[in-house]
């Protein structure tokens, strides 16, 4: 992986900071202002559901809960699973990353394809998109469907897995 400047700086003032759990404390939104994705450390954040170790942009999401919690998932199916395992979670925002991008976009205004021929961490198949065009093309190739992010809720999982 690649650091990128804005990165480094980052990483430095968190540990200047002091900070040890990234996303603990630079999610919750201050006064009037937007909630942020909690922050992703390639390659050493691991996974709020499986535990893996996160490394694709692509298909990670992320969570902040109502105290300015974040969360970090490797997979969106992983997502997914969290908050079906602990309904006493409050979500504030969820996110997930354009495929083509990688740029975090909100999970309820993304379009999401499912298809066991994405090969997304934990094999549930599931990629996200900021436009809708591009999602179809991409489901078209993969042979999936484009769900909604209230579809995606309530997918049975075992049934994406490969």
């Amino acid at each position: 992986m690649e650091w990128t400047r804005r990165d480094l700086l980052k990483a430095l003032l968190a540990l200047g900071m002091g900070v040890v759990a990234p996303g603990l404390a630079s999610c919750k939104p201050s006064s009037g202002g937007e909630v942020k994705p909690p922050p992703i450390r390639y390659g050493r954040s691991v996974c709020a559901t499986c535990g893996m170790i996160i490394n694709e942009a692509k298909y990670s999401a992320g969570a902040v809960l109502a105290e300015g919690t974040g969360l970090v998932f490797d997979d969106i199916g992983c997502m997914v699973l969290y908050f079906r395992a602990h309904p006493e979670a409050k979500p504030l925002a969820f996110f997930v990353h354009d495929y083509p991008t990688e740029a975090w976009i909100r999970a309820e205004s993304a379009f999401y394809v499912v298809s066991p021929r994405i090969l997304s961490p934990m094999g549930y198949g599931i990629a996200a998109f900021a436009q809708r065009s591009q999602a179809e093309g991409f489901a078209q190739e993969k042979q999936g469907q484009v769900l909604d992010f209230a579809q995606v809720r309530v997918l049975s999982l075992s049934q994406a897995q490969p």
